[in-house]
């Protein structure tokens, strides 16, 4: 599914072609071997050989080709196939499966020549098939199944919106994998980090694919983005600054070369990027469309404030040491405290 969104929904008819010959060959009588075919159709082949032909073997055990869930609702398979010079009589079976768990049989079809021929195999779009096999079907030594090439047709679902829920503090973190434009009274920012503050840099126009960022709106709303074809060079400019990065699917991912920081706010309700709560010394599980900020080894902190570029309040690190200046607790300096509690001589105080 496109832009990864919840609502607001079209689809758009995608066909693959597929010349078997134009990919790595593979090794015979292979189990599980996987090729990635492009555009998102991966497959498994189990007792076949991926040579310049696909050739799916019946001894010594059934051969079968599998797909990977596809990105729509699967529509056709149209096979250019024939038998084996050894064996021209056969049979090939071709299953649907909503998730690649239990899987439906859709069409037999039997085959008796070693010319190469068009089979065309229609999936009903309302069953919302997401997977293929095709599976040869004869028992006698020698059958098989040669493809020189494939198409699969699918309904791809393109999406035209996307909801995101804003927190009480009236932020939230983004990574999408399509363009798209926010609503009027909010703003995206990527980010970058000074000391120990993440510098929050607003994006004009369309916010790019593939773009960490973080997201200010009104407080406990739900932010509804739009998607977009168009593009921004601008926008796609920052992206080797922007220190927010993210991924389409939880990640494990390792504290090696780099810190990594989410957003969170502590009991005091001070907003800021935190190390994350469920990491443990050497990793943590990014989760899927967050953005997290990424800072080099040796230039990380406990905690970085959030700051916008057109805030022009100093902002002094927790851990500054000054005479007789009082500082809250986001580092801002305050002239005249009232209660609370506050930073002075690199200690905390409590004013009552």
């Amino acid at each position: 599914m496109l832009f990864a969104a919840n609502v607001g929904a079209e689809t758009v008819e995608k066909t693959i072609n597929v010349v078997f010959a134009d990919y790595a060959a593979g090794g015979q009588n292979a189990i599980n071997e996987e090729h990635d075919l492009g555009d998102g159709l991966v497959i498994y082949t189990n007792n076949c050989w991926f040579t310049d032909q696909l050739r799916i073997y019946s001894n010594p055990t059934m051969g079968y080709v599998v797909s990977e869930p596809l990105l729509g609702t699967l529509t056709n398979v149209t096979l250019n196939a024939a038998a084996s010079d050894k064996n021209s009589t056969g049979k090939f079976e071709v299953y649907g499966s909503v998730d690649g768990s239990s899987w439906n049989l859709i069409k037999e079809v039997s085959f008796n020549s070693t010319s190469y021929a068009n089979y065309e195999i229609t999936f009903s779009k309302e069953l919302n098939y997401k997977c293929f096999k095709i599976g040869i079907a004869s028992t006698s030594y020698g059958a098989q199944l040669r493809l020189k090439s494939m198409s699969v047709t699918f309904l791809e679902e393109i999406v035209d919106t996307y909801d995101i829920a804003i927190n009480k503090y009236g932020y939230a973190t983004l990574y999408l994998d399509m363009p798209y434009t926010m609503p009027k009274g909010s703003t995206a920012y990527y980010c970058t980090t000074s000391g120990e503050v993440a510098r929050l840099l607003p994006i004009e126009g369309v916010v790019p694919a593939h773009t960490g960022v973080i997201i200010e709106a009104a407080p406990n709303s739900t932010c509804t983005l739009t998607y977009s074809t168009e593009t921004n060079p601008a926008a796609e400019s920052i992206k080797s600054d922007n220190q927010l990065i993210g991924y389409t699917e939880d990640t494990e991912v390792t504290f090696e070369d780099y810190s990594y920081y989410a957003l969170n706010a502590n009991k005091d309700g001070k907003v800021g990027f935190y190390i994350p709560k469920a990491a443990t010394e050497t990793s943590f599980t990014a989760k899927a469309y967050k953005a997290y900020l990424q800072v080099p080894k040796g230039q990380g902190a406990s905690m970085f404030v959030i700051q916008r570029a057109d805030d022009e309040t100093e902002i002094i690190p927790m851990t500054a040491t000054t005479d007789d200046v009082t500082y809250d607790l986001q580092g801002r300096r305050v002239a005249h405290p009232t209660a609370g509690i506050y930073i002075k001589g690199g200690k905390k105080i409590v004013i009552r």
